[in-house]
């Protein structure tokens, strides 16, 4: 009797694991399917683009209409209406980057608004228009930003190229990849290769998507915390979103580096050497500016990050990217703006980050502007002859 209700059981779990797996290859098939023949929402905001992998559907930016000059340009970007062909006089400048560029502050306290504002202001007497298109989206990476270039930037015959790499992620996130799927935006890759091999599946990202918001929300909650509490807010207290996000990225600070991230830089340079080859061959000149992660900034948001996780900081070196950036650079003959040195001599008060964000507030964008917009006055300024008469025609 023993030995029967052992086999039937067996029988059970072998018909269930069956049943699961080609319900879940069904579901696999249908969501595949789906994605492929069904046409996006046309509310959707997100569009697939062949070069750049992906970008947002024309229109106003902010759906509930807040600010009407705040638009998603004909390229798919948060920005005004470039005009084409470019228009005597104007000496223009793309920015290409991630959501930096894409801005988490109002669009006109951008670092690029700023640096625009500041160069223009500086050659109002001279009959020189200054002009700087914005080309950025959360979740770019150097590779899509190659593709930027290829497909929108070089339509608009730029003077200067402005290539904006954020140390804190584009080399970690180099292998992701943002896909738009039902008018959706999804990453469907990881530079961890078990990650990697589940996002192939539809229903997979799916799920992850669907479980991730739920566990932001839910933690949001927990570090807001009762209402009415009485004890002051720790502004450097990081939350345990913010120290997911740090764990993630810390290995770029490894030291050693590990052949993980060995492989990931040479994945990284790359693409920025493929991006310096198509400005070369386009005979646009380009600027490389890194900017640096909160974390290399301000030491006490470092410590508090680094002690809520238990790490030990005498394991990485926080200065090493950009050395590593700065020998790229060097070896190419690029221009490197590195921000690090400023943004350091300037964290004492007011901070220079959206706590919690790992975005510039503000201020960070007002710092950034201007170290930017001294580096573009000194390039217009040091122009051959022949191109600044050409510049008044």
């Amino acid at each position: 009797m023993a030995r029967d209700r052992t086999r039937r059981t067996r029988r059970l779990l072998v018909a269930g694991s069956f049943t699961l797996l080609l319900g879940l290859l069904l579901a696999e098939g249908g969501l595949r399917l789906y994605f492929r023949l069904a046409p996006p929402p046309a509310d959707s905001r997100y569009l697939p683009d062949p070069e750049a992998g992906y970008r947002l559907r024309p229109g106003p930016f902010w759906e509930d209409g807040r600010s009407p000059d705040d638009i998603v340009n004909s390229f798919g970007f948060r920005d005004r209406e470039p005009l084409i062909p470019k228009p005597d006089g104007l000496y223009r400048i793309v920015g290409i980057g991630d959501s930096f560029v894409l801005g988490a502050v109002p669009l006109e306290r951008n670092f690029l608004r700023v640096a625009e504002a500041e160069a223009a202001e500086r050659f109002a007497d001279d009959s020189l228009q200054v002009e700087i298109s914005m080309m950025g989206l959360g979740g770019y990476g150097p590779e899509n930003e190659v593709g930027v270039l290829r497909s929108a930037a070089l339509r608009l015959s730029p003077d200067l190229v402005v290539l904006c790499f954020y140390v804190g992620n584009d080399v970690t996130g180099v292998l992701l990849r943002g896909e738009v799927l039902g008018g959706e935006l999804y990453f469907t890759r990881s530079s961890n290769p078990l990650h990697d091999l589940l996002r192939r599946s539809r229903l997979f990202v799916l799920l992850e998507r669907t479980a991730t918001n739920f566990w932001r929300l839910r933690n949001l909650e927990k570090e807001r915390g009762r209402p009415g509490r009485e004890e002051p807010a720790d502004p450097y207290r990081p939350t345990m979103y913010y120290r997911l996000i740090l764990k993630k990225r810390l290995p770029v600070y490894e030291s050693p580096p590990s052949e993980r991230i060995e492989r990931l830089w040479r994945r990284t340079e790359s693409a920025l050497a493929e991006f310096d080859r198509v400005c070369a061959s386009a005979g646009v000149p380009w600027i490389l500016l890194a900017i640096p992660a909160e974390e290399q900034v301000d030491p006490r948001v470092r410590a508090r990050v680094l002690e809520s996780l238990s790490v030990d900081p005498a394991g990485y070196d926080f200065d090493a990217p950009q050395r590593r950036l700065r020998a790229f650079a060097d070896a190419r003959g690029i221009d490197l703006i590195d921000l690090l040195p400023v943004f350091r001599a300037a964290t004492v008060d007011p901070r220079l980050y959206i706590p919690n964000d790992t975005h510039w507030n503000e201020e960070g964008n007002a710092l950034a502007g201007r170290i930017l917009a001294d580096a573009i006055i000194e390039r217009i300024r040091s122009r051959p002859a022949r191109t600044t008469a050409s510049s008044g025609r």
